[in-house]
């Protein structure tokens, strides 16, 4: 009988993922340590099942060209230029500092500088795939911690490729710098062209795909986009990661991003499968004792060493305490370009056959941690975060004590009956330009000293500092504030935050934006008044504007809403949802509420008196209040002439009131009543 020969592999890798992932997931144990272990039981450390990895390792390629286009994808370059300290600050010198630790104890130990450096180079890179999936599953890569993580795992990616082009160069003693060194300026050269190019001709492509409305066109050009790009960056001397990343960010600005990556997505989980199985399968421990407990020693150096030089780099940089080991810990890995690496200093000479194994065993061990070091971090990072003098390292906190414009002591003093709002993120600036309009005293808390750079820059009312300590919302005054916003994405951080401010402050009202419904249980019992789930909210915002269609009034939409919000979304979170005493569309019309409207020039009503629009008569609605230059005018009589500006409160039900705002704005009904 004739058959694929890759298909018993892949039946093998799902039979055996499927079970061991569902165990897992029951087990609340993310399921990516399920495929790294099923690898280990397919491979030569299990029963040994599969022994030609070779296809295996060809589709799992795809799962990471996949996985990094659609990162790139929701990245976007507005989020790489927001990132670029993170990338070129704090990527730079974790790079530098981990590669050259690991160089000059490695050159100690007896090793040539060529090989002690490529192994310096091993060392500094850590896993894009896995620490951004892990992340993603948290819903921590929106966070302060996982922002720093991923900018320093983009330099990463892109410090791999003059990595990859620097090794032949070590194994020839230099004796082709030149020639490598123009052959890296002209590969660097020809991706950024590529790029250009793909700006413009990618967007082209997709708007005359839309217009042919054929769903099976748009996945074929999906995956083209990111296979295509991937394999034209790849042979320009790049790896296909990093080609499928960039392509991502390039597409990222379409207004098709978000379709891409819906049909993208099911085949990205498939093949990540393969890719996390694969590296599961890669795992080949020596029988010896002695190269064990050398390989074993060497994981511990590994992840305690580069948790700590990329903790210290964040600190050094004005990161806190917490957020620096939270990051740190997450890179404290080996990633999966250092496997391609490691390939390409075996073929130029710099490493045996045997010190690749060993690597490949401390590269694969360092993986499998992962999972359980980043479960680690929160409660290491909160210790700490309780140390003095570590705190005393971070150079903004050391330095809010001095005078001037950085310090925040000089405005918080006069502050009372304000808002606190955490985070200077994209929520939190929208929040608080909205309380600055408005005129209502406000502070922000920002954690990243980049982002509270800028906003100063800016004119914002914004400090550095940790709010989840209660030194920093004493500092900001809490006990004499009205409200707490908390808009960070970092669910662990809010819970901190709303606890503390509890206790500091039993009156403060304390609102917490969240990114999903499973959070906003914790945070109630914490003591926050508010949750508002973004998942939910939006759905809500779409309601409102169906109703809006229907006829009803803005009034009455937003009390059906605010019904739904009191039950806390039970409404649109449960699969059997039962009405939270909501009205029906019917009831909704023919009640009678009031709604403002608001006089523009040119509307046919300015200028006119009430009695001359007739507005009850012809229309059924009243005006209850005319509102002109803040003075209330209640009842307003016949002779009442309304101006441009004027706000007016209606009464009448809803078709009433939609009769009522036509007459007001054009002065003819449409059923053909004459102009005012």
């Amino acid at each position: 009988m004739h058959h694929l020969p890759i298909l018993p592999e892949i039946l093998m890798v799902f039979a055996v993922a499927l079970p061991v992932t569902y165990i897992f997931r029951k087990l609340q144990v993310p399921t990516l340590v399920g495929f790294l272990l099923s690898g280990i039981v397919l491979g030569p450390m299990g029963f040994g099942l599969i022994t030609d990895m070779h296809n295996v390792e060809v589709l799992a390629e795809i799962g990471v060209i996949l996985l990094l286009f659609t990162i790139g994808i929701e990245f976007s370059l507005k989020d790489l230029v927001r990132l670029r300290f993170a990338v070129f600050g704090a990527g730079t010198l974790q790079v530098v500092l981990t590669g050259g630790c690991v160089a000059v104890v490695m050159w100690l130990l007896g090793f040539t500088w060529p090989e002690s450096i490529l192994m310096g180079c091993l060392a500094s890179l850590s896993s894009t795939a896995i620490v951004l999936t892990l992340l993603k599953a948290k819903g921590d890569i929106g966070a302060p911690h996982g922002q720093l993580a991923t900018g320093i795992l983009i330099f990463q990616d892109l410090a791999a490729i003059p990595m990859l082009m620097v090794a032949p160069m070590l194994a020839s003693g230099g004796a082709q710098q030149a020639d490598l060194w123009w052959t890296l300026a002209g590969t660097l050269g020809l991706v950024v062209l590529l790029l250009v190019v793909a700006h413009f001709v990618y967007p082209w492509i997709l708007e005359r795909v839309v217009r042919t409305r054929t769903p099976e066109l748009f996945t074929l050009t999906a995956i083209l986009v990111a296979l295509g790009t991937a394999f034209l960056v790849g042979e320009v001397g790049l790896t296909l990661a990093i080609g499928a990343f960039l392509a991502g960010i390039v597409v990222s600005e379409s207004p098709y991003a978000g379709q891409l990556l819906g049909e993208i997505a099911p085949l990205r989980d498939i093949f990540n499968t393969l890719f996390f199985v694969s590296v599961g399968l890669l795992v080949k421990l020596p029988p010896d004792s002695d190269t064990l407990v050398v390989i074993f020693t060497t994981v511990g150096i590994i992840v305690v060493v580069k948790s700590i030089i990329t903790s210290g780099v964040a600190i050094s940089l004005g990161f806190g305490v917490r957020i620096a080991v939270l990051a740190g810990v997450s890179l404290a890995q080996i990633g999966e370009f250092a496997f391609v690496l490691a390939k390409v200093g075996a073929d130029v000479g710099l490493l045996s056959a045997g010190m690749v194994q060993i690597f490949l065993a401390v590269s694969v061990l360092s993986m499998l941690l992962t999972p359980a070091t980043m479960a680690l971090a929160h409660p290491l990072s909160a210790r700490a975060d309780k140390v003095p003098w570590l705190e005393r390292l971070v150079p903004a906190a050391h330095h809010m004590g001095r005078r001037g414009e950085s310090d925040p002591q000089t405005s918080t003093k006069e502050l009372k009956d304000h808002v606190i709002i955490v985070g200077y993120g994209w929520t939190g600036q929208s929040v608080a330009r909205v309380l600055q309009s408005l005129g209502i005293q406000h502070i922000i808390l920002e954690t990243n000293p980049f982002s509270v750079r800028d906003g100063r820059r800016a004119g914002a009312a914004v400090c550095y500092g940790d709010a989840t300590k209660a030194t920093i919302l004493l500092h900001a005054e809490i006990s004499r504030a009205q409200a707490l916003v908390v808009t960070i994405a970092d669910a662990g951080g809010a819970q901190q935050i709303v606890a503390q401010a509890r206790r500091l402050n039993p009156a403060l009202h304390v609102l917490v934006r969240t990114r999903y419904l499973r959070e906003s249980k914790v945070l109630y019992s914490l003591g926050a008044q508010d949750v508002v789930p973004e998942e939910f909210e939006t759905s809500l915002a779409l309601v409102a504007r169906v109703l809006r269609h229907y006829g009803v009034s803005r009034h009455a939409a937003e009390l059906q809403l605010e019904q739904i919000r009191q039950h806390r979304y039970e409404l649109l979170a449960d699969e059997r949802p039962a009405s939270p005493g909501l009205l029906s569309l019917p009831e909704l019309l023919a009640s009678a509420d009031v709604e403002q409207v608001t006089l523009q020039a040119g509307d046919a009503a300015c200028n006119k008196t009430i009695g001359e629009i007739g507005l009850r008569a012809k229309t059924g609605a009243t005006i209850l209040v005319v509102q002109r230059n803040g003075k209330l005018m209640s009842n307003p009589d016949a002779q009442t002439r309304l101006l441009e500006a004027d706000d007016l409160v209606l009464f009448g039900n809803a078709p009433q009131m939609a009769r009522a705002q036509e007459m007001l704005r054009l002065g003819a009904l449409s059923n053909g009543e004459s102009k005012l």
